[in-house]
């Protein structure tokens, strides 16, 4: 039976896999969101749009439980058009230019918008409109807070000037390639990935000494941006929701809430 001071988490995630001092799990669901619910919202996908039109956004689209009166695609090749042609899904001609009126009529709170241009120039002008938009919307009546920008680049050094431009979610094939390998090694160790929000995302971290939260108040490490949520000691069966005062020390397993604004 839970107590309102202590909740469990899921122990089949509990052993430890070997040379991994950081362990990133799933903690109990419904009891984070009773608990947080005020502090993290859960991801909702509004509307897919694509910029730019391949195999790879095809395919990605069939995997994805999204009606197709919600996928916009903004192709770029005369050829796509043609195969886009008989599609039910709302189709517009990528134009540099237009970029910031077209996507200012479009958008809406809650869109996820993923680029796949291989022209870097095109992916570059992207990412600075929806950076505008997004930043222009504060002050509106229809923020966009939700919504996000994952770009796919065909090259590692690709990033570089997209991440210089303040690009929220950037992705390689490299680092594709190296997610399937780490997705592969929690599933081989039993090991849930991260709990990902709008706003950030839930993970267990083990605090060793001279870390980060190693010493530090819970109140201290919240203004840094990583609200605790829970707390076990060494000893300790169940994880313990914990106090503002409350000191972390080394050995510590904590439920962390890390928040998207914080910056390295």
């Amino acid at each position: 039976k839970k107590t309102d001071s202590q909740t469990t988490v899921n122990n089949e995630y509990e052993k430890k896999p070997t040379n991994a001092t950081n362990i990133i799990i799933f903690a109990e669901r419904e009891e984070l969101d009773n608990i947080s619910k005020e502090q993290i919202k859960e991801t909702h996908i509004g509307r897919l749009i694509f910029a730019g039109y391949s195999e790879l956004v095809d395919s990605l689209i069939q995997r994805l439980d999204v009606d197709d009166e919600n996928i916009i695609i903004f192709w770029d090749d005369p050829e796509e058009e043609d195969i886009l042609a008989n599609s039910q899904y709302q189709c517009f001609k990528w134009e540099i230019s237009k970029a910031y009126d077209d996507f200012n009529d479009l958008i809406k709170d809650g869109d996820l918008i993923i680029s796949t241009f291989d022209d870097m120039t095109s992916s570059l002008v992207l990412g600075v409109t929806i950076k505008n938009l997004k930043e222009n919307s504060v002050v509106s009546d229809s923020p966009l807070n939700n919504t996000q920008l994952i770009q796919l680049v065909p090259y590692e050094y690709d990033k570089l000037p997209l991440m210089k431009i303040g690009a929220e979610i950037v992705y390689s094939p490299q680092q594709i390639i190296s997610n399937a390998f780490l997705n592969s090694f929690l599933k081989e160790n039993n090991i849930s990935p991260s709990m990902v929000y709008t706003n950030g995302h839930v993970y267990e971290h083990i605090v060793l000494d001279d870390d980060i939260f190693d010493g530090k108040h819970v109140s201290q490490l919240k203004k840094d941006g990583f609200n605790i949520l829970y707390y076990k000691e060494f000893d300790q069966e169940k994880f313990a929701k914990v106090l503002p005062d409350h000191k972390v020390k080394s050995g510590h397993r904590l439920i962390v809430h890390l928040e998207n604004s914080l910056k390295e």
